[in-house]
């Protein structure tokens, strides 16, 4: 790659990723960061037993037995690094840099892990890496109507640790897996595998909601590639070796051992205390807010729709052109719906939640989200790379620029939660009145001051006030 290029790209992205700093600044920070960091009472329990054996042992009851990571992760973060800020920052300022920087942390990571995938390297020198990683940058929604659906980093920092840090995890878990199958290249992390595994696993297990059934169902599915490469679509036992050539290598021994802990997370999750007390539904009826909830996803801000239909006239090209990839491409394809929709007919075995009515919402369905943004990338790639004129490729810009455009869009509700947090801890009173209603460390705007106790004590030790003045706002503005 020239110089010039270089310098491009590097331009490109200090603008896009100064733009993404920005709107995460400016985002309001939400009710359950409070619950996690202080922790408040139902969470104590799940970091004082990080392997909940209480739950093996004694059959315990409390929240959240299966994401011990996810809690420790946000825990120990905001514990220390709006601390050391304060070096440069007021206190105020480094509390929501430090969320900041963890959104944005996670947004490159997540672009690049993806663009390895897409080209089958990890190095920054590939170019195509780089043009990957242009193809997509723009479909990560943090502003505008595309963060409601699609958004990868969610606009809350806890839902980020607990859905995208989760995630994001399990993608680097795969992707030298994933480079492997998609490019045919040899890594030589293949015979660290079997000890990366030991350490990773727990930790994608052991994490966000979401993260044992796309282990799960990613295992079964890559088990089932191995088996069609010898066997095609025939249903036969496979013989012992099979069993040696594809269960005893280090990727595959890697994956038995993170499916297996995934499995168990499983099964702590079903003494999780927040799903026992939420409300009931009949399967069925789950099933039709699911149905319900897919077509609100493609349909209601029509991002994921753009996305398909770019994706659906790229696979047409691709094959009209007759290029090498086409097989391949296909066969990926294939291989991505087949996790899809296995995924999507297990979210209603995850419970019910009155703030999800229909089941999907960019945070359960974010590896969905993923898989699109992915795929068009790698068709894209495709295309411009063995497109001789690119006049027919406009549609592809057009699409960039629909998702850049529709992504300007900065909330205010960080502001007026600074504003407020800075009117605390200026005021000589015992009861503050927020002089304008807005949340701090919190869903909405607290209207009875006995109920932003805790509040008080994580914004104490964040050394943001230095005494007990409670607060409240004199009505709350937000729907809820």
């Amino acid at each position: 790659m020239n110089k010039n290029n270089f310098y491009i790209f590097i331009l490109y992205f200090l603008i896009y990723f100064g733009f993404s700093f920005y709107q995460y600044y400016e985002t309001m920070l939400d009710g359950d960061l409070l619950a996690v960091v202080l922790p408040t009472e139902p969470y104590k329990k799940v970091l004082a037993d990080p392997l909940g054996t209480s739950v093996i042992f004694n059959h315990e009851i409390y929240n959240v037995p299966n994401r011990f990571f996810a809690h420790w992760q946000q825990y120990n973060f905001f514990n220390n690094v709006p601390l050391w800020l304060q070096v440069f920052f007021d206190p105020i300022v480094s509390l929501f840099v430090s969320a900041a920087i963890s959104k944005l942390l996670i947004h490159i990571l997540f672009i690049y892990l993806l663009a390895c995938v897409g080209v089958g390297s990890f190095s920054l020198k590939n170019k195509n890496l780089w043009w990957f990683a242009v193809l997509i940058a723009p479909l990560f929604q943090a502003g505008g109507p595309g963060k409601i659906r699609m958004s990868i980093i969610s606009p809350y920092i806890t839902y980020t640790y607990f859905y995208s840090l989760g995630v994001l995890w399990v993608l680097l878990f795969f992707s030298p897996i994933f480079i492997e199958q998609f490019s045919g290249k040899k890594l030589k992390i293949k015979k660290y595998f079997v000890l990366f595994s030991i350490i990773m696993a727990p930790i994608i297990a052991l994490n966000g909601a979401i993260n044992a059934p796309i282990v799960i169902i990613i295992g079964f599915i890559y088990f089932l590639y191995l088996y069609s490469e010898t066997y095609g679509l025939r249903i036969k036992i496979p013989d012992l070796k099979w069993h040696r050539k594809n269960l005893s290598n280090s990727y595959t021994f890697g994956v038995q051992i993170a499916v297996l802990l995934s499995f168990y997370s499983f099964y702590l999750g079903t003494f999780n205390a927040e799903t026992l007390v939420a409300d009931q539904f009949t399967l069925s009826e789950m099933y039709l807010k699911l149905f319900k909830g897919v077509a609100i996803y493609f349909l209601d801000s029509f991002g994921p729709l753009i996305i398909l239909i770019a994706i659906d006239i790229n696979l047409f090209l691709i094959h009209k052109k007759k290029l090498q990839e086409t097989k391949s491409l296909l066969t990926l394809g294939l291989w991505l719906i087949l996790f899809v929709v296995i995924y999507t007919l297990l979210l209603p075995l995850g419970g019910y939640r009155a703030y999800r009515p229909y089941i999907v919402r960019a945070d359960t369905y974010l590896p969905v989200t993923l898989i699109l943004i992915f795929y068009f990338g790698k068709t894209s790639l495709v295309l411009f790379q063995n497109q001789k004129s690119k006049i027919k490729l406009v549609y592809i810009p057009l699409v960039l620029i629909f998702f850049t455009v529709r992504n300007i869009e900065v909330s205010d509700d960080g502001h007026k939660e600074r504003q407020a947090m800075y009117q605390l801890a200026n005021s000589k009173d015992e009861v503050t009145v927020l002089k304008t209603p807005a949340t701090v460390v919190s869903w909405y705007a607290i209207t009875k001051p006995e109920e932003n106790k805790d509040a008080v004590l994580l914004l104490k030790r964040l050394k943001i006030v230095n005494r007990d003045n409670l607060f409240y706002s004199t009505y709350d503005p937000y729907p809820h």
